[in-house]
């Protein structure tokens, strides 16, 4: 984002995290920049009579607020100066070559997307990290039977499997000792009466909680 020619330069780390930190009437930033040239060809897409530079310390705000109209397949355009114009584009297909998305996907937090639409990066309230390959569930049986020395994996694959899909994260421990330390921690948490399976709605609904499995 410098460009050694011109007088003005930018830190798009220190810019994009500090719109993802912006609320507009309470709400958090769930929109995205499409980082692409002026060209990028689309069937549906609007540009901008009056660009809006990203250089000016401003323009965060304004920034922030038209995010308001941009999620999922829908985009603000950005040439690395100015963001020029907003469209929608097929999700089937990989980004423009040399492009790239910022995902926001709340304050504080946002994604790296290549033009493969593979994530390359995370951010977490300016803490970067990379994207941890998930396991398979060969391997997971595998090791599962290591562990307790049973095959019997399935329920609890199952539920870490729709457990990992919370957006805010949830802890699930295996161990023979389960009732125990749900016992142990009940002063702190919501037990539950022994059952053999926990319905999907409610493990999706669970953000940010911690399970203990025997």
């Amino acid at each position: 984002m410098n460009d050694v020619d011109k007088k003005e330069s930018i830190n798009l780390y220190d810019l994009i995290h500090n719109i993802s930190l912006l609320k507009y009437e309470s709400s958090e930033n769930r929109g995205n920049i499409l980082f692409c040239s002026l060209d990028i060809t689309l069937e549906d897409k609007l540009i901008l009579s009056k660009p809006i530079p990203i250089t000016e310390y401003s323009s965060a705000t304004v920034i922030r607020k038209l995010l308001e109209i941009s999620s999922g397949d829908v985009s603000l355009f950005c040439n690395g100066e100015v963001i020029f114009g907003i469209g929608k584009r097929d999700m089937k297909q990989n980004l423009p070559r040399k492009a790239f998305l910022i995902d926001f996907k709340g304050q504080g937090e946002w994604d790296v997307i290549t033009s493969r639409n593979q994530k390359v990066m995370s951010v977490a309230y300016r803490v970067p990290s990379i994207p941890k390959a998930s396991v398979k569930e060969s391997e997971f049986a595998k090791q599962f039977e290591k562990t307790f020395n049973t095959l019997e994996y399935e329920n609890v694959w199952k539920f870490i499997d729709l457990a990992k899909k919370q957006p805010h994260g949830t802890m699930v421990v295996i161990t023979q000792n389960a009732e125990n330390e749900a016992v142990r921690l009940c002063n702190q948490s919501f037990l539950i009466n022994k059952t053999s399976e926990i319905p999907d709605s409610i493990v999706k609904g669970s953000n940010r909680q911690s399970y203990f499995i025997r």
